[in-house]
C-alpha cells in the first residue's frame, strides 16, 4: 500500500508521536510511507529514513490570517495527493481531518480520519458539532480510541469506524524501577486540559502529610507562567519543578514513585499508558471520553479519581506513598496488563483496518 499520514507537525503531542511511530512501523512492513505536515519544527520525533515527508509551509505560518492559511495548506495538500497518488490518506487530530477530507474530495483516494480526544471538546460548539458531523463523516472511515467518542457520532459512520489503542514503544515494557522516594511525576502540555491546578491543590495536601515528597511536571505550555504563580502561592516553591520539555520519558519514569494524570478530558492517553506500561504505580481522573477507565481497574492496577477533585487526588497518591510495596505490586500488575499495546499487534489492527477500507 502507498499509504500517507497527515498531521499539522511532527512534535511536542502524544497524537504526534503515534504518527512517527505508525509511518515507521507500516514502513518496516513492507508499505510505501510517507508523512505530509503543514511545516517543520526545530524537534521532530524520529522516523524511519525510508519514510518519505512532505510539508506545505517553508516554516510555521500559523499567525497568518485564518481563512488564507487554510486555503494555502487544503491547496497545498491535495497538489500533493494529486502528484503522488496514494492509496490512502490517514489523518489524526481536527484540522488535519477537515483538509484531509476536503482535500481529497474526487481524487479516488481512501480517507481513514482518527479521532483522539474527547469529541465534545475537540468539536465544540454549533460550527464544530455540524462540521464533524456532516463534513467529517465523508470520510471512508475513522480510527477512535474509545466507545465513548465513536458514540458521539452518527451511527452510520460507526458502523463503518474501529476503535484502536495507541502504540506503547517496546523499551517502556523492559525499563527498570529504581523510583526515587517520595517522587511524584506529571507529563503533558500545560494546557487547560490537563487540569494542572488541581494537581499543585492535591499535592499541596500530600506535602502538607509529607514533607519529603517533591512533584516534577514535565511539558510546556501557555499556561506555565500561571502554573509557578500557583505554586508558589500554594507555598510548594521549593518542592515543585517545571522541568520543561523532556525527550527521555523513559529515564523520567524509571525514577518515578507515582505517576499521575489529572486531566479534565483525554482520548487514550500516551503518557500514561507509557507510564503504565513502565511499571509505575499510577493516579488517574475518570474524564472523559473514557480513556483512562479502560486503562485502569480501579485498585487493582492504579487507582482512579473524580475529576476536579484534589481531595481525592491526594488521597490517592499519598496512598501509593506511603505503601511502596502495595503500590509497586500494583505496577506490576499494570506493566502485565499492558502488553496488549505493545507495537506488533496495534500496528497489525491498523493494516488490517486500512486494507478492509481499500476494499469497500
Amino acid at each position: 500500500m502507498r499509504v500517507f499520514f497527515f498531521i499539522k507537525k511532527l512534535s511536542d503531542g502524544g497524537a504526534e508521536r503515534v504518527v512517527a511511530n505508525l509511518a515507521s512501523s507500516f514502513s518496516s512492513l513492507g508499505h510505501d510511507c510517507a508523512i505530509v505536515n503543514a511545516y517543520q519544527t526545530s524537534f521532530e520525533y524520529p522516523v524511519e529514513e525510508r519514510v518519505r515527508r512532505f510539508f506545505l509551509e517553508k516554516a510555521d505560518l500559523e499567525h497568518d490570517n485564518f481563512l488564507k492559511r487554510n486555503i494555502r495548506r487544503l491547496r497545498g495538500l491535495r497538489k500533493i495527493l494529486k502528484t503522488e497518488k496514494p492509496d490512502i490518506l490517514i489523518s489524526f487530530m481536527a484540522e488535519s481531518n477537515y483538509r484531509a477530507v476536503v482535500a481529497s474530495a474526487g481524487l479516488g483516494i481512501k480517507t481513514i480520519i482518527s479521532v483522539r480526544n474527547d469529541p465534545k471538546k475537540e468539536y465544540k460548539g454549533l460550527l464544530g458539532r455540524f462540521l464533524a458531523k456532516r463534513l467529517l463523516t465523508k470520510a471512508d472511515g475513522c480510527v477512535f480510541q474509545t466507545p465513548d467518542a465513536l458514540s458521539w457520532f452518527p451511527k452510520k459512520f460507526g458502523e463503518k469506524s474501529v476503535i484502536i489503542p495507541n502504540v506503547v514503544r517496546e523499551d517502556f515494557f523492559s525499563l527498570p524501577r529504581n523510583p526515587e522516594r517520595f517522587v511524584v511525576t506529571a507529563c503533558g502540555r500545560l494546557t487547560e486540559q490537563k487540569d494542572y491546578p488541581t494537581l499543585l491543590k492535591a499535592f499541596s495536601l500530600v506535602h502538607e502529610k509529607i514533607r519529603e515528597s517533591s512533584l516534577r511536571i514535565y511539558g510546556m505550555g501557555e499556561e506555565e507562567i500561571s502554573l509557578r504563580e500557583k505554586a508558589e502561592e500554594l507555598g510548594l516553591k521549593d518542592c515543585v519543578s517545571f522541568c520543561g520539555y523532556i525527550s527521555d520519558v523513559g529515564a523520567v519514569l524509571s525514577k518515578t514513585q507515582v505517576y499521575v494524570l489529572s486531566s479534565l478530558y483525554e482520548g487514550l492517553p500516551n503518557s500514561l499508558m507509557e507510564a503504565l506500561a513502565a511499571g509505575v504505580p499510577s493516579v488517574s481522573t475518570d474524564c472523559p471520553c473514557g480513556g483512562p477507565k479502560m486503562l485502569i481497574e480501579n485498585h487493582k492496577n492504579g487507582i482512579l479519581v473524580p475529576v476536579g477533585k484534589p481531595e481525592a487526588l491526594a488521597e490517592a497518591i499519598t496512598e501509593l506513598l506511603e505503601n511502596p510495596s502495595r503500590a509497586e505490586e500494583m505496577g506490576r500488575e499494570a506493566r502485565e496488563r499492558s502488553l496488549e499495546f505493545r507495537t506488533v499487534p496495534i500496528v497489525r489492527k491498523w493494516e488490517a483496518y486500512a486494507k478492509k477500507v481499500l476494499e469497500v
